[in-house]
């Protein structure tokens, strides 16, 4: 997944390689990452630009593998990948290689082609077809689906359920409701009945 701001990244090491402290987290030895990356570099012919890609693990990034992006680092645009913790300890070795060179060919495609190309679009295939990966796969394997469970109602944020004559029951304010809790009496503007919070 390559993410379009180009300066946003962690607060991590400047020089290409992982941040410091990160690589406890990764069951991978860091030189594979990086034979990984200048694999890819090699295939798509800018070998130049292995050298300066960086990468890191973030344990706060939940909705994919990886992501890469450029980022401004010593005055200069720096290519990042950005690898996430939780599910990179879940990966085979295949399925690591091919996330870093899912993610190698996104820096690569903005190296070569400009950063107007799209996300996974052709010149992106054409450069996973040039690593022997295969595009269609891949982008499945590393967008991580997010269950979506709807919130309890009883949890609504600023909001609590309150109930009085009407059929059914009221959202009202929590401040409201602690009002009620402290023993004000708030009446109900449809039924003026008492408002009752449990």
């Amino acid at each position: 997944m390559k993410q379009n701001t180009r300066v946003r990244g962690v607060d991590a090491a400047c020089a290409p390689g992982p941040a410091a402290g990160l690589t406890a987290e990764c069951r991978c030895p860091s030189d594979d990452i990086f034979q990984w990356i200048h694999f890819a570099c090699e295939r798509c012919e800018c070998p130049e630009l292995a050298q300066r890609i960086g990468y890191a693990f973030d344990g706060r990034l939940k909705q994919c593998v990886g992501r890469a992006f450029w980022r401004f680092a010593d005055k200069t645009l720096q290519p990042r990948i950005e690898l996430a913790t939780r599910h990179w300890n879940t990966l085979t070795d295949a399925g690591k290689r091919s996330t870093i060179i899912h993610e190698t060919c996104h820096i690569i495609a903005d190296w070569l082609f400009g950063s107007k190309v799209e996300d996974h679009g052709a010149h992106w295939k054409w450069l996973m077809r040039r690593c022997g990966e295969s595009p269609d796969t891949a982008v499945q394997e590393h967008e991580v689906k997010k269950e979506f469970r709807a919130r309890p109602e009883r949890f609504l944020p600023g909001l609590t359920i309150a109930r009085c004559g009407c059929t059914g029951h009221r959202k009202i304010p929590n401040r409201l409701a602690q009002r009620i809790r402290l023993g004000q009496r708030q009446m109900c503007q449809i039924c003026r009945q008492p408002l009752r919070v449990s």
